[in-house]
């Protein structure tokens, strides 16, 4: 986020490149349900990976930094080219001191 230029009413944040978690585990599968592939398997077990740094990335925030986000669904969740985690949409945050 871009806190100088960021209002109560405009919230300014980057661009961030990625695929949404929801929308990667979709196209990894046939109709049937199963993985269209060996490859396909493993990305799929690299987003369940992903899904527990972002499971971390929640506790770290709220026990640890005492702010959090506070709408993580996977629509809000991106997985960078290079595999990393990317929370989207700080519109909706918490803190506590």
């Amino acid at each position: 986020m871009y806190f100088d230029y960021t209002t109560a009413r405009i919230l300014v944040m980057e661009w961030v490149e990625g695929t949404r978690l929801r929308s990667a585990s979709r196209q990894r599968r046939a109709p049937d349900g199963s993985f269209v592939s060996d490859a396909a398997r493993e990305e799929a077990a690299e987003d369940l990976r992903l899904v527990e740094v972002g499971v971390r990335c929640s506790l770290e925030q709220m026990l640890e930094q005492g702010f959090y986000h506070a709408d993580p669904h996977p629509g809000n969740l991106l997985k960078t080219p290079d595999g990393r985690l990317a929370y989207l949409d700080f519109g909706g945050h918490d803190g506590h001191d």
